[in-house]
């Protein structure tokens, strides 16, 4: 089985337990919005029988690997995570993609969506190891019963860590937060980048740590996946720091 990125590499083994083998194709830290699959990459996508992808557009490079990889239809199961997931900032989506600007919405925060959503989402890993296998279909609905018992009482410990957060005023570097932001009760005042993987100019940042004084923001935070070339220390990120206090983000596959 090929996923394409660590964390789904995660959820699928814990379904799949010790009947599966899963590669990912994008490493904890890599963009994953730039990747450049490898041979050995592109055999696993060829002898895949499942295939998970968080979908939308968070991996542009995958269809064409894909076409090198397989025939048209020939992958067994292939299972798009953005699936069932309600869509945070369709109308900035809509004028991004009008701007002829690339950026992906379904980060890896969207597997924290509600609850009714995530166990869809994690119904569909389910179902799509039980289509890749079929004779293990019984044991792979057991394990994802076991995680899903396990994730609803860690949600409730992170609830309760984050409860005394609930309405604090946070700045991010770019917009990645949404569904994070959403369940723990947060106020995205802004993005230090208001247009992903291009620098703030310094007027841009002028005006944002006035915003931030006036809104008494608490935190900044950088990229779940990467932070950018000028994060952390002074330059930008330092003056855009304000009154704040900056909170890192563990990139994708991170603990």
């Amino acid at each position: 089985m090929v996923a394409t990125s660590t964390d789904l590499k995660s959820l699928v083994e814990a379904v799949g337990g010790d009947r599966v083998t899963v590669e990912a194709l994008v490493a904890p830290g890599q963009d994953p919005h730039t990747v450049e699959v490898k041979p050995g990459q592109m055999a696993a996508l060829r002898r895949a029988a499942l295939l998970v992808r968080i979908g939308l557009d968070h991996e542009p490079w995958l269809a064409r690997a894909l076409r090198t990889a397989r025939e048209p239809g020939s992958m067994p199961a292939d299972l798009d995570c953005s699936r069932g997931i309600a869509l945070l900032q369709a109308e900035t989506r809509a004028r991004e993609v009008r701007a002829g600007r690339a950026r992906a919405w379904l980060r890896q925060h969207a597997l924290l969506a509600r609850s009714r959503e995530r166990a869809a989402h994690h119904r569909g890993h389910a179902r799509g190891a039980g289509a890749a296998v079929p004779t293990e279909r019984g044991y792979f609905t057991q394990r994802r019963a076991d995680f899903l018992t396990r994730l609803d009482a860690g949600l409730a410990r992170w609830q309760s860590l984050m409860a005394p957060y609930r309405g604090a005023k946070v700045v991010v570097v770019h917009e990645s937060w949404p569904y994070f932001a959403q369940r723990f009760g947060l106020d995205i005042v802004a993005a230090i980048e208001p247009t992903p993987g291009v620098p703030p100019s310094p007027a841009y940042l002028a005006s944002l740590t006035r915003r931030m004084k006036e809104a008494q923001v608490a935190w900044s935070s950088p990229s779940p996946i990467r932070a950018p070339r000028w994060w952390p220390g002074g330059g930008p990120q330092r003056r855009a720091r304000g009154p704040a206090r900056v909170v890192g983000g563990g990139g994708a596959g991170s603990p």
